[in-house]
Formats: structure tokens, sequence, C-alpha cells
């Protein structure tokens, strides 16, 4: 892996410190709040429903050690630590996650053509949330539906001839990725840019992220990639079906002379 890859985002590692302030709450048990900050942020009801459920092992877990007593009252402290343990595990878990996400959702900055791709992603990413993203069509990309639509059966021709080939991320074209289980044409531009971006992906797991793979197809991904290094050169193969040489001149029938 290439040693330019700075951090998660390729923002550095600054940012990103700074933007992790919130696993700081797990350690006094508030890791509830830093859930919601963090969904609120991302614009992502994952980290919401975690707010909720830590919100009801801690704070009112924490009321209930004392308004109880006995037995019982030992049944809640032990949830209440285990919750605590659980809420700065899955902090330092979910950060990575976070980070790409904000990456995304704040890259409104960047070069036209690329800036386009991002938002094509986190249209795609956040549409099933129902969050309204500004986008402006880029009319030389707007492509007719005959075009369209021979790219729908185009790569479904291509799915199956490819359904149990395994390709390198950092190295195979943008066709590959749609090829993989789950995987359309806007996905594969999202990790295409991304690589191109951050010089190749870390793990197979950060691909999986930066993708938004769905659960139920995790493994079947997995099953078709593998994360080789990033630039490495595929060998050209040799025409021996051509001759090296033309026929010499003297290895031709030669003339005949007529004298007169």
């Amino acid at each position: 892996m290439n040693n330019n890859h700075a951090g998660i985002t390729g923002r550095g590692r600054s940012w990103e410190v700074l933007n992790s302030w919130w696993i700081a709450l797990s350690f006094v048990s508030f890791a509830w709040i830093g859930f919601f900050y963090i969904g609120a942020k991302a614009k992502q009801k994952r980290w919401i429903y975690f707010g909720v459920l830590f919100f009801i092992l801690q704070f009112i877990g924490f009321i209930a050690v004392g308004a109880t007593k006995g037995s019982l009252q030992q049944v809640f402290i032990y949830v209440w630590i285990a919750s605590w343990g659980a809420g700065i595990v899955l902090s330092f878990t979910e950060r990575r996650r976070y980070l790409i996400s904000l990456d995304l959702l704040l890259n409104t900055d960047a070069p036209q053509k690329e800036n386009q791709k991002i938002r094509d992603d986190v249209i795609s990413d956040y549409q099933s949330e129902g969050i309204e993203i500004r986008h402006q069509e880029n009319q030389d990309a707007v492509k007719p539906a005959e075009d369209f639509k021979a790219e729908e059966i185009q790569t479904e021709v291509d799915i199956q001839h490819a359904a149990s080939k395994v390709i390198d991320i950092n190295n195979c074209s943008e066709l590959d990725f749609i090829n993989l289980p789950g995987f359309n044409t806007e996905t594969a531009k999202t990790a295409a840019d991304y690589r191109t971006r951050h010089n190749g992906f870390y793990s197979a797991d950060e691909f999986l992220a930066i993708t938004q793979v769905k659960p139920h197809l995790i493994e079947d991904v997995k099953a078709h990639i593998t994360c080789g290094p990033y630039g490495a050169k595929q060998p050209v193969p040799h025409k021996s079906d051509e001759p090296d040489e033309k026929p010499k001149a003297a290895d031709q029938q030669p003339s005949r002379k007529l004298d007169f």
C-alpha cells in the first residue's frame, strides 16, 4: 500500500482527530450523546438508533441503580458497566465509518468533475433515508435513454460472465466494479474515484465501507475481491502470431530475364 495514504480520509490525521472528540464521551458513560451527535452530523439514522439504545442502557440504567436495592440493583449495576464498556468499543469501531461519511458530505469544494461524482455518491447513499440534497445535472454528461438501456443490458451480460471472477480492487477497471454483487454504475464510479484520490484502498474492509455494501452482500462481495498493491502493472501479452521479420528479398523467386 502507498505510504502517501494519509489517515482514513486523506484530509490529514489532525482533521480526523478533531472530528473524533465525541469518542471521549463514551469514557464518562455518555456514549449515547456521542452517537446522537454523529448521527445528526453525518445524517445517518444508524447512529441515532445506537444513541437510543445506549440512552436506555446507560442513562435509565443509572437511575434504576439508585432506585432499586438488593439483587435487582446488582443486575442494573452489571448492565450499566457492560453498556459503558460496549459504548467505548463501539465508538472506536464506528469512527472510521463516520469519518468517511463526513468526508463525503463535506467534500463540496472539489473540482467540478470530481465534485459531481461525490454528489452522485451522496445522493445514492442517503436516498433511502429521505435526505434531499441539491444536485445540478451536468448537461454534457446526460445520455439519451437508449444509451442507458444499452448499458443496463451490457451490464447484465457482464455480470453473468463474471459471476465467479475475483478482481483486485486496487488495479481493476471501473467495469469490473460493476460486476460485483449489488454494484451499479454509480457505486463503481465512487470506488474508482476514491481509489484515485487516495492512492488505492487500504483493505477490503475500507472498500466495503466506501461503497456502502449492504450487510447481506458483504460476504458475497468479499469472495470476489482481493486487495493488492496500488498501481501494479499487468503483463502485456506478446503478439506471437505476427511474423518478426518480412521475407528477405533473397528468399523470393528470382525474376526471369529474357535476352532478345
